[in-house]
């Protein structure tokens, strides 16, 4: 069950047809990155119950393997058991293992999925509210991105769900989805389910000019075979060097 949340953490889902949405979130779910520019480094701060390590990701190409270097703590030898997980996820490459593996011991980020966020929206969504220049649209969830879990869990997970989904007005693109657990529920005789939250946040990326994936929160609270768990996993890309972007904000650069 815990792998649920973990899988969350993938964007991918299979592409599908699908009825027309109000105008602004069509829009924002059809506007693809102008350029498919891959960056040349990511620092990206993994948090699991507090316990946080800090990774510089070269993507791969041309015939390079992806590279990662731990840069907080600052040896193999500070980590903490905890940590010692995350940073072992960062180097799995064996993509079976990985989909049969625990939370903390491998993972994805991937890019902005626009077909994952309509076959998890479905037909229809209805403007909720307008704040802060964001349009807030509510679905009933259809599927979680990464479609993680067996099926009868993921679907019972599906049936006590809320779903929101923001739009920025003034760039016209997806800024954040959120999966919110509506009322504890039982997947099964021996387990309940009391918490859940997904949330993925989103960020115009002039590299690209148009959305990329900025860093998600995932948590889960229950109790299996009579024990409580709670679980919390945060991923934050720092920073973010697309090839001959410059130099980056202020207080961005990695260490």
């Amino acid at each position: 069950m815990l792998r649920l949340i973990f899988a969350a953490a993938c964007l991918l889902a299979a592409p599908a047809a699908f009825a027309q949405l109000p105008e602004p979130l069509e829009q924002a779910l059809s506007a693809a990155p102008g350029e498919t520019i891959t960056a040349e480094r990511i620092a990206l701060r993994m948090t699991v119950n507090g316990e946080a390590i800090l990774v510089e990701i070269r993507p791969g190409g041309e015939g390079r393997d992806t590279a990662y270097t731990l840069l907080q703590p600052a040896s193999e030898e500070a980590l903490s058991e905890e940590q010692a997980e995350m940073w072992a996820g960062f180097n799995r490459d064996d993509e079976e293992d990985a989909a049969d593996s625990d939370p903390g011991e491998s993972y994805s980020v991937g890019r902005f999925d626009a077909e994952g966020l309509r076959a998890a929206i479905g037909a229809s969504a209805t403007l909720l509210r307008e704040e802060n220049g964001r349009l807030v649209y509510g679905f009933t969830p259809q599927s979680l991105p990464g479609q993680g879990g067996e099926d009868g869990e993921r679907d019972a997970l599906l049936d006590n769900l809320a779903g929101e989904i923001e739009v920025d007005a003034e760039r016209g693109h997806v800024a954040e989805v959120r999966f919110a657990l509506t009322e504890s529920f039982k997947p099964n005789i021996a387990a309940r389910i009391n918490d859940f939250l997904l949330e993925q946040r989103f960020v115009h990326e002039p590299a690209i000019n148009g959305p990329r994936f900025a860093g998600m929160t995932m948590s889960m609270a229950g109790s299996a075979v009579f024990q409580s768990f709670s679980q919390t996993m945060e991923i934050d890309l720092v920073s973010v060097r697309y090839p001959g972007a410059g130099p980056l904000e202020a207080g961005a650069e990695s260490p």
